[in-house]
């Protein structure tokens, strides 16, 4: 249909959580026409991520891959530029803090399927405790939002269920747990790993609560150096979750505690405590959630000079 619409937006599982308040702000400007997702980055299940943006509400239609890798995707491609003609507008939400390569990228797909003058980018957003990234998104398609509108449309109301019998399995009986998610593809450095150890140490000897880690797979191979003893009654799902999985079990978590990773974003959207550490290289207040419940912490000479001890008084503040 001629009156299609193409949004492009990163496919990390961060940038696609921060978005869905933008997804539900432009449904709502054009109830009546389909919408699509763009990504060049295949790293995830299609499906799933889909059926997580649309959980409350169908608000895409679908997601649309084009892999600019290697000659072996030409005629693939192709194809998928021809169905992009379809589309008579872009709604490009992107940052213009991008590398330069992207920006060509860009120039050149929207002029072979004659989309010349969509590229959108953003400009003089001051980030504060209740603007953060998703706010700015949601703000490019509308214009008058107001914080108390936007938190209105923050969060995901539906309660997930866990699919794979063998971590209802291992998750049976159990009703306190605080999960806990230790890696952070994008980050240049994450909290070290003696860091999460001591933590898991200190959780375990000093609260009542059982301990879930989550994370992908390279996180799986990670926790295997952490080298906790089994009586910390720690569960590790890291790289054995699907996203509805990962969503029930971070729901119902009593806190979840992080590096700045997707896994924080889903916990802000799903409306579930965390406690969350942030490097150094982003602006103050871009990824941090706006919820009440939510501590960040950081530091000026980086993530790795949080003081361990400074997180020990966070949790016994937060009664855990």
């Amino acid at each position: 249909m001629k009156n299609d619409i193409l949004i492009i937006r990163n496919f990390n599982l961060g940038d696609i959580i921060v978005a869905i308040p933008a997804f539900k702000y432009i449904k709502k400007k054009f109830p009546n026409r389909n919408i699509s997702l763009l990504t060049f980055n295949k790293l995830h299940n299609f499906d799933e991520y889909l059926s997580l943006i649309n959980s409350d509400k169908k608000l895409l239609d679908e997601i649309i891959y084009i892999n600019f890798q290697g000659l072996k995707n030409i005629y693939t491609n192709y194809k998928n530029f021809i169905l992009l003609k379809k589309f008579n507008e872009i709604i490009y939400l992107q940052d213009e803090e991008r590398p330069l390569y992207k920006r060509i990228r860009n120039y050149l797909l929207f002029n072979l399927i004659n989309k010349k003058n969509n590229i959108k980018l953003f400009k003089n957003k001051k980030y504060d405790k209740t603007r953060n990234e998703s706010f700015f998104l949601a703000q490019e398609i509308e214009k008058n939002l107001d914080y108390s509108n936007f938190l209105k449309n923050y969060h995901i109301k539906k309660k997930f269920l866990i699919l794979n019998p063998k971590i209802q399995q291992k998750l049976r009986n159990i009703d306190n747990y605080i999960t806990i998610s230790f890696g952070g593809e994008s980050s240049p450095t994450n909290w070290s790993l003696s860091n999460w150890k001591l933590l898991i140490k200190y959780l375990s000897q000093y609260s009542n609560f059982k301990i879930v880690l989550v994370g992908n797979k390279n996180d799986y191979i990670l926790s295997k150096t952490l080298n906790y003893p089994t009586k910390f009654n720690t569960i590790n799902l890291c790289g054995k979750t699907s996203i509805f999985d990962l969503c029930y079990i971070i729901q119902n978590s009593k806190m979840h505690i992080s590096n700045d990773n997707g896994t924080m974003h889903l916990a802000n959207i799903l409306r579930t405590k965390s406690v969350s550490l942030f490097n150094n290289h982003n602006p103050i207040g871009k990824w941090e959630s706006i919820d009440k419940d939510s501590i960040k912490l950081t530091n000026k000479e980086g993530i790795n000079k949080i003081n361990i001890y400074k997180l020990f008084k966070n949790l016994k503040a937060a009664k855990l």
